[in-house]
Parts: C-alpha cells; structure tokens; sequence
C-alpha cells in the first residue's frame, strides 16, 4: 500500500504536409522532462537531440526539432515521520510540509530530431530514432508534498554532472 507506479509517455511534431514554421517547432529537455541534464542542452555531447541545432545557431534560442519523443518512469513509496507528530495535532506552524513523505525513484529517456535536414545524428527521415540515440537519465528524491529534492545524473553521456533538483510541488 501505497506505492505508485507512474509512467509517462511524449510524441510530438510534424506528421507531414509543408514544413513547421519555427514559432511550432519542438525541444525536449526542460524542468520535468530529462533531467539529468541542464534545461534544453547537453554541453559534453557533440550531438544536440534536444534542440536540433537551434539552440547555438539561432538568435532567441530557438529549437528546430520537427519530432519529439520522450518516456519517463517512476516509482514512489510512502513514509511517515513520527518526528513531526504532536499530541495536540496542530500542524499550522509547517504550511505545506506533510508529516508523509515519499521517496521516489525515476528513469528519463528522450531526444528530438529533424526530417529533412539537420546534419549526422539529428536527422532520420524514416520513423523514429534508433533508442540506443536517445538521452537517458536516472534519480532519486524525497518529496515532502510542497516541497521535494531530488538529484539526478545522466547515463547516456557520463561527464555531465549530477543535477540537484528542488521542486515546489510534485514531481
């Protein structure tokens, strides 16, 4: 009791038809998403699959992906902690701080890419990319309800360092 399996699943972009105009295109990699790596980059990677080039090479920071995929696991466990408890059970002096908490453990996977043009790595015309392409990332964390923390550290590309994530909110 009280253990929660969630699993989410993203596929976005263009199907066919004219081309995406820029202001419809697609990235990945943002707060939420593959969070073992800083928001929309990957900088020890040579191949940028979360902005298809777009972030480096156009004013605004615009991303240039014309598909998008992303899939996330996560599993969380409940705990109490009697610590907090009182006699009287007034709990006004902790807003937002719940006597349970959770620790929760997650995998992320995702990259974008271009259909027609966008160099090695970043265009696949047919379908999707192969997985072993896609940037992968694990972590765990506790969630106090309003508040959580969590660290997270990319698999896919070994030197990016570990991420320390506070969230005012769930995961």
């Amino acid at each position: 009791p009280g253990t929660e399996v969630n699993m989410r699943l993203l596929l976005g972009g263009w199907l066919g038809g004219d081309e995406l105009p820029l202001q419809m295109r697609s990235s990945i990699g943002g707060p939420g998403a593959v969070e073992g790596y800083d928001f929309r980059r990957a900088t020890r990677d040579p191949v940028d699959v979360f902005t298809c080039g777009g972030i480096d090479t156009w004013p605004g920071r615009a991303a240039l992906c014309d598909r998008v995929a992303m899939a996330q696991l996560e599993v969380r466990q409940e705990f109490e902690l009697d610590w907090f408890r009182t006699d009287r059970g007034d709990t006004w002096w902790r807003p937002g701080f719940n006597t349970r908490g959770a620790w929760v453990l997650f995998a992320d996977a995702g990259r974008g890419w271009r259909t027609n043009t966008g160099g090695a790595g970043i265009e696949y015309a047919d379908g999707v990319p192969p997985l072993n392409t896609f940037r992968t990332t694990i972590g765990a964390g506790v969630d106090f309800g309003s508040i959580g923390f969590y660290f997270a550290k990319a698999l896919s590309t070994g030197d990016e360092p570990m991420n320390v994530i506070v969230r005012l909110g769930r995961r």
